[in-house]
């Protein structure tokens, strides 16, 4: 997941997918706030809402290695929902974030191995 609101503002993370269902754990990433880098050391992405399995609603709460928190929220505008590897299913799509009281454009990406791709049809 990435967003980009200025030159001075923007993001990005790597998740993995947890335990808990529906949540994700941040891997790594950083977070450029008033044009000073910080490496993203904890967090979680949730999917608030899906529909016919891709994610519609996004939220992201992560930490960086300089005690600042980013609590992102995102509206998806378009998914693709792609087959490009054997066996995996992967959806890009852009998508609207808002954080820190601004607007910034960017993606989340997802990728499922083919055994739950039914479970995504809700």
């Amino acid at each position: 997941m990435w967003a980009i609101a200025s030159p001075d503002s923007h993001w990005h993370v790597i998740t993995i997918a947890s335990e808990k269902p529906g949540v994700d754990t941040v891997m790594n990433g950083y977070l450029v706030r008033d044009g000073e880098l910080g490496e993203l050391i904890r967090g979680e992405r949730r999917v608030l809402e899906r529909r016919r399995g891709a994610p519609v609603r996004v939220v992201l709460d992560a930490e960086d290695d300089r005690g600042r928190t980013l609590h992102a929220e995102g509206d998806v505008r378009t998914a693709l929902r792609w087959f490009g590897w054997p066996g995996r299913l992967a959806f890009w799509t852009l998508t609207d974030w808002r954080w820190d009281g601004l607007r910034g454009w960017g993606e989340d990406q997802e990728f499922f191995p083919r055994e739950q791709v039914r479970s995504l049809r809700s």
